[in-house]
């Protein structure tokens, strides 16, 4: 199974990195911008994408802005491949709120969160790549059953 995942925060990207490395039926594609996700998304089975990211590479290393995995999420559903959304924080906090409403509104999966619900502000210092794995692989499945 091929993935591109799309994290532009080298911490977490060593972090996701190290857990595939554990799952050999993967082979991981990485991308750290909205430019780059584009240019690697063509071939793959499934995206696990980061909300916050830069649009393009150069701006690697600038904090983001905007919800950009948005826009990921959105070309994906678009190309008719599987996209799930993993983030540090909580998926009800004040930053990602409006795109799990959005997700919603779309019938997309819900965000797989890094913290529960009684740390509604916070970010933890690793993302559940575990869960947004087995959600993405769930969403693949199903793809392939239909």
């Amino acid at each position: 199974m091929k993935i591109l995942v799309v994290e532009d925060n080298p911490k977490h990207q060593r972090d996701v990195r190290t857990f595939l490395k554990t799952i050999p039926d993967v082979e991981p594609v990485f991308a750290w911008s909205l430019e780059s996700a584009i240019e690697n998304m063509a071939g793959v089975d499934g995206v696990l994408s980061d909300i916050f990211l830069p649009l393009m590479d150069a701006r690697r290393g600038e904090e983001a802005q905007h919800p950009i995995g948005v826009t990921v999420l959105i070309i994906a559903r678009e190309r008719n491949i599987p996209c799930v959304l993993v983030t540090a924080g909580y998926h009800h906090g004040n930053k990602y709120q409006p795109v799990c409403e959005f997700q919603r509104s779309i019938g997309a999966p819900e965000i797989v969160d890094g913290v529960d619900g009684s740390m509604s502000e916070a970010e933890a210092e690793t993302k559940n790549w575990p869960k947004g794995l087995g959600v993405l692989r769930g969403l693949i499945q199903n793809r392939r059953n239909e």
